[in-house]
């Protein structure tokens, strides 16, 4: 024999490093496109905020996942094997981790967003089928990849329904409301203790287990409860008002003051465009309060629609009235500044869940090969993952993020809706939500799955008719998905026939 398995244990692990880079350098530009989309923080501090929790997620929650992807695939002989079959099987999980990570590079250089979750199952499967077929096993765990199949195909619907139960009621509260600008601010404590506290949920009932802590769910939903109003409280009693104090520094500042609040008659104020005839400078005006005393001025005289201040040298006579009739015009200064906090903590709570999931893609297979060198035994179900093997694919992950996650993070920004700070809170925490519930079933959901269908969610509420949805967009998504579980299969399958001739 010619490749030990101390040989295998090499490849192995620069393979794992190999599939985390591109995880991080893909999957993560998937799930941080909406925060990178709305413009709520720079590229450069999505990274670093990314970095720190997707170190986390996939430390304290990555390990769950990790053994349906490790061991629960494929079905192998119970009992004592030999030497030569345990062998074969850290050569299918390298085959698995090289196969599905040369698919995600080429995938990440034409800045593709597909799903590493596909990649790294249709790995498997496809190495599954192959040894049914010649070396008589009974390899595949057809229940098992029944089950994840299920979730890709619900993952999306999910998504969707999460965000169309979450943004209608929250459009229809603050933006289509009487006071859109008060209501933002009376909203913005709950939403802040909800964004929380489904983060504490998840951490504390599965992220306690590398501590050997493991409390009982009817323990750590009070606990998180009580936490969620303390968020909350705490918001309500400091947060407001900072925030409140930033819109209106920006606003004495900046080149528009907007302190004006649509008329509690049924005819709204839509947004308004005011234009320096001289200079050609454009100004988009949303009709937004931001002054609770002018909110009641306006109550007494409702001839007057907006108080605009403008530039010193920009003279009345000077600018010229236009109206816009959409929703998207009513985005102002109130929003900005309130949901673009709401989708920092929104991104934390993906970063946490991506961790969680889909570290496992490349911590699992890993695992498996470690688990197999230093014990000679096939894993089992309840072989757990290395704290040591999840961190080191969590290194890799980092490294992908930080050098080319920009890439396809820019790619699913903006491709399927104009994603405003509101919208793309909403996508993000539903994301997040349906992710981490994934994680805590051991299921290995897709997060590109469940992120694109956040976001069509909300499109379908906001587009006037089904023809404006990006249709076009959404059939190039999910052909990436269809063609990245035969890719990798074949490369996997090229790899393990490549490999196996030095056993």
């Amino acid at each position: 024999m010619v490749l030990e398995a101390s040989g295998l244990l090499g490849i192995g692990i620069v393979s794992g490093l190999f599939m985390a880079f591109f995880i991080g350098a893909n999957d993560i530009g998937n799930a941080m496109g909406a925060t990178l989309g709305c413009k709520a923080l720079s590229l450069k501090k999505i990274i670093i905020l990314a970095i720190v929790f997707e170190l986390v997620g996939s430390i304290l929650l990555g390990g769950f996942v990790a053994q349906t992807v490790s061991s629960g695939l494929i079905k192998f002989p119970a009992g004592e094997v030999s030497e030569l079959r345990v062998r074969e099987y850290m050569l299918i999980m390298v085959s698995v981790l090289v196969g599905s990570g040369v698919w995600l590079c080429v995938a990440t250089l034409f800045s593709v967003p597909v799903s590493t979750t596909h990649s790294i199952v249709g790995s498997i499967i496809g190495l599954g089928i192959y040894l049914e077929t010649n070396s008589g096993w009974n390899s595949v765990e057809w229940f098992t990849i029944g089950k994840i199949c299920t979730a890709w195909v619900l993952s999306p619907l999910l998504g969707g329904l999460a965000s169309l139960v979450c943004w209608y009621p929250l459009k229809k509260f603050t933006f289509l409301s009487e006071s859109p600008s008060s209501n933002i601010f009376r909203a913005l404590p709950a939403l802040t203790g909800i964004s929380g506290g489904v983060l504490i949920l998840f951490i504390l009932y599965k992220g306690l287990t590398p501590l050997k802590l493991e409390p009982p769910i009817y323990i750590v939903l009070p606990v998180s409860i009580v936490i969620a109003v303390l968020i909350g409280l705490v918001m309500w009693k400091f947060g407001v008002p900072f925030i409140r104090g930033k819109v209106n520094d920006e606003s004495d500042t900046g080149h528009l003051q907007v302190i004006a609040e649509e008329l509690s008659s049924p005819d709204k104020v839509e947004p308004q465009e005011w234009t320096d005839q001289d200079e050609g400078v454009k100004a988009e005006v949303a009709t937004e309060t931001l002054d609770q005393e002018m909110v009641d001025a306006e109550n007494l005289n409702r001839t007057e629609a907006a108080t605009i201040t403008v530039e010193t040298n920009v003279e009345p006579s000077q600018v010229e009235r236009s109206t816009s009739p959409t929703v998207d015009e009513l985005v102002n200064l109130t929003e900005k500044h309130a949901f673009n906090f709401l989708v920092i903590i929104t991104s934390c709570c993906i970063a946490t869940a991506h961790g969680a999931n889909d570290i496992s893609n490349a911590s699992g297979p890993l695992g498996a090969v470690v688990w197999m060198y230093f014990n000679r035994v096939l894993p089992t179900s309840e072989t757990k993952t290395e704290l040591w093997v999840t961190a080191v694919a969590a290194v890799g992950l980092v490294l992908g993020l930080s050098t080319l996650g920009y890439r396809v993070m820019k790619t699913l920004g903006n491709k399927i809706t104009k994603l405003t700070p509101a919208r793309a809170f909403v996508a993000q925490l539903g994301t997040a939500f349906i992710t981490l519930t994934g994680s805590i079933l051991n299921l290995p959901l897709s997060t590109t799955h469940i992120i694109v269908g956040a976001v069509y969610g909300i499109s379908i509420i906001d587009c006037k008719s089904v023809r404006d949805l990006q249709w076009k967009t959404l059939g190039g998504i999910v052909l990436s998905w269809v063609i990245t579980i035969p890719a990798s299969s074949i490369v996997s399958l090229i790899v393990f026939v490549l490999l196996r001739f030095a056993l």
